[in-house]
């Protein structure tokens, strides 16, 4: 109705009136070890979960389920020396589905890609472990970080798709119309990551800096359906990059920095489906103390993503301002900034998936000044 801007009918098929209340429990306990070089924790957390929704409309039913976990803990600190430790973590954790993931009702919204729920989701578990080991030199300022990450979900909530070859009828008078797609949430087991990363870093005498030099690369496998056959979706991402952070004195401070990472998405089932692409970063701030509480800066942010078919996309933003510090130990501070001088900034993100790939290229507010006034309480009660 127009003139009240409410709805006079209601579709069965796309309503349902829903109550959701849940119950947790936990309780843990945990078991620590100190020694000269090492130091140890060892924990379990009960955990206990009462779930019961009640459906009124248009279907009266209720769901009650119940889940009792055990969640352990583990955590290993090792000292090679004062300057290089390892540390070894593993942790357990539950995911329980949400009120939405268990409603059976439809949502098409999207007319094209139509959801529903799952009432007989379970509860998913997940395993992980991560190691981390970092180790520095003070005479001569160089530092060795790196960490791995590995984990495993059991009864992973996933996603189940079905698409039309031809038009269906799903009753209530809704229809599934041939190329669309229907998914729901499903339980399923072979969700795993594995992560790793390294940084190495030494000062720069030339310039007064400390270079920097990392690399990362992740790994992910999971799992879902399409038209009842099972789909692996693999993505692989390796990068690295360097960046110099000033060490000169007070009066200057900047940051240079570039990194590259290349992303690879393949899934088993729809080959063209299939991605890659190569996402380039280049930053640069600078900050200059010109006199006593005058401060001038700038910063300049690149990215380019760049893929031989159809992706060539670039984003710049740069903004500077000035900024006068006052009051006792500089703590008002009034700046003047200029955001997006070139008019050039987008939010750019690409998502590729088992069923689609999406691109979202949005414009942003553009170029403006903004005044701003910062007061910084370093001190309470004094």
């Amino acid at each position: 109705d127009e003139s009240t801007e409410s709805y006079l009918d209601i579709l069965p098929g796309l309503s349902n009136q829903y109550e959701n209340l849940n119950t947790t429990s936990r309780a843990g306990i945990n078991y620590q070890k100190r020694a000269e070089n090492t130091s140890i924790t060892l924990g379990v957390q009960y955990e206990d979960y009462d779930l019961n929704g009640y459906q009124t409309y248009p279907h009266p039913y209720d769901v009650r389920k119940h889940f009792k976990s055990l969640i352990p803990n583990a955590r290993v600190n090792y000292k090679f020396s004062k300057t290089a430790s390892l540390r070894l973590d593993y942790r357990a954790r539950t995911r329980t589905p949400s009120v939405a993931q268990l409603q059976s009702v439809l949502d098409n919204s999207n007319p094209i890609q139509l959801s529903t729920g799952n009432p007989d989701l379970k509860q998913s578990t997940a395993h992980s472990l991560n190691v981390r080991y970092r180790s520095t030199n003070p005479e001569t300022a160089r530092s060795l970080s790196g960490a791995v990450s590995v984990s495993a979900t059991r009864n992973h909530i996933g996603r189940e798709s079905f698409i039309a070859e031809e038009d269906m009828d799903l009753g209530d008078g809704l229809l599934l119309r041939t190329g669309s797609r229907l998914t729901r949430p499903i339980n399923m087991d072979g969700l795993w990551q594995i992560r790793g990363s390294g940084t190495y870093s030494f000062p720069v005498d030339l310039v007064k800096s400390n270079l920097y030099i990392n690399s990362n690369y992740g790994y992910s496998r999971s799992p879902g359906f399409i038209n009842t056959i099972e789909n692996l979706s693999m993505r692989h991402n390796v990068g690295g990059g360097v960046s110099v952070r000033s060490n000169i004195g007070d009066q200057v401070d900047f940051n240079v920095e570039y990194s590259a990472t290349y992303n690879l998405v393949d899934n088993s089932v729809s080959s063209r489906q299939s991605d890659n692409y190569l996402r380039h970063r280049f930053e640069a701030d600078l900050e200059l103390y010109v006199s006593k509480g005058l401060e001038l800066n700038s910063r300049f942010n690149l990215s380019h993503y760049n893929r031989a078919e159809d992706l060539d996309t670039e984003t710049i933003q740069w903004n500077a301002g000035i900024a006068y510090h006052f009051l006792q130990s500089e703590a008002g501070e009034v700046e003047l900034a200029v955001l997006d001088i070139l008019d050039q900034a987008n939010n750019f993100s690409r998502n590729v998936n088992e069923l689609y790939t999406e691109d979202n290229l949005s414009q942003v507010l553009g170029r403006y000044l903004i005044l701003s006034f910062t007061y910084r309480v370093r001190r309470l009660g004094k």
